[in-house]
């Protein structure tokens, strides 16, 4: 069965960050995860672990049989580095964000799906466990059929 075209937008951001290698010329290699449950960010996530969190879709316009949408993502990158590290923290985030940026951006229309991608932040965050990171918003554009969720519009 067909997906949601919200879904191939967010499996498309999945599959850009997990493309996120040292190999493919970025600093880091980094792991993409879909949650599983609400209350992930206490989990005990791994260095250069990335979160993506869905939010709240707006909608942003209802004309000519075309329903125009913003979906944001939260995107939670965990970075853990030892005192004894060679490089700084906000070093390794700003490498990181760069990456994340830099892929995203060679396709904002998300493999066709969306109209446009935008990338917000970054935020500092430390969770419960002690486990630091940064948070960026990734914001998608897209349209769909009225009444049909299943094709672009």
């Amino acid at each position: 069965m067909a997906e949601p075209i919200v879904e191939l937008i967010a499996a498309n951001i999945e599959a850009d960050i997990n493309a996120i290698t040292t190999g493919n010329g970025f600093n880091y290699t980094l792991a993409a995860h879909r949650r599983k449950k609400f209350d992930f960010i206490n989990e005990p996530w791994a260095d250069l672990d990335v979160v993506i969190q869905q939010l709240e879709r707006r909608k942003i316009s209802d004309e000519n049989m075309i329903k125009r949408w913003e979906q944001p993502f939260g995107i939670y990158v965990f970075t853990t580095q030892s005192e004894g590290a060679s490089t700084t923290i906000d070093t390794k985030q700003n490498r990181v964000i760069a990456d994340i940026e830099k892929k995203l951006m060679t396709d904002p229309y998300r493999g066709g799906n969306a109209d446009d991608t935008d990338i917000e932040g970054p935020v500092p965050f430390i969770n419960a466990n002690s486990a630091c990171g940064v948070y960026l918003e990734v914001v998608v554009v897209y349209g769909t059929v009225e009444n049909d969720p299943y094709t672009k519009g």
